[in-house]
């Protein structure tokens, strides 16, 4: 019974988001039929696409490494096919999709839940980070990016990391 509940309503998140994406296609289907895309933004667009799907591999195998730091050593394929088949869950309404597939995907191969939930909440911890520290190199006030890089810091270092965690 749980069975058909599940598929029932996979098949209704499915059908309420294609709705959602035709109403909004057919009402603005005007405007979408004078766009004119020049040969240069096929190549931005072919350009762009590469290098999300090179981050998202990239961001995998960091998924990866975080696993095997907190004694979950996964293979590269696995930790990279996982985390590609989950990712398009992100963009359903809430948010979480994806992270629910990535605790079952690990849950399957047998790893510590605790660790793997640590490793989710590391990814994007680290992330932030990354974008953080390259968006304080653009800034001109050196206080300021000493604080935050600081703040940074103290946020990825294991002490921050524990108190967050408790």
């Amino acid at each position: 019974m749980t069975q058909y509940l599940k598929l029932f309503v996979r098949l209704a998140l499915i059908a309420i988001t294609v709705f959602f994406l035709g109403k909004t296609l057919l009402a603005n289907w005007q405007e979408v039929k004078t766009l004119e895309l020049q040969s240069k933004a096929w190549l931005f667009g072919g350009a762009a696409l590469g290098i999300a799907i090179a981050a998202q591999v990239w961001i995998a195998f960091v998924w990866g490494w975080i696993l095997e730091t907190l004694q979950n050593p996964v293979s590269s394929s696995w930790s990279i096919s996982t985390f590609l088949k989950n990712t398009p869950a992100k963009y359903i309404p809430g948010n979480f999709w994806h992270m629910v597939g990535r605790f079952k995907a690990a849950k399957d191969e047998g790893l510590s839940l605790e660790s793997v939930a640590l490793s989710v909440l590391l990814e994007p911890m680290l992330i932030i980070g990354g974008a953080l520290l390259l968006a304080l190199l653009n800034t001109s006030y050196p206080g300021l990016k000493g604080l935050s890089l600081g703040l940074i810091l103290i946020g990825l270092h294991p002490w921050g990391i524990n108190k967050l965690w408790r």
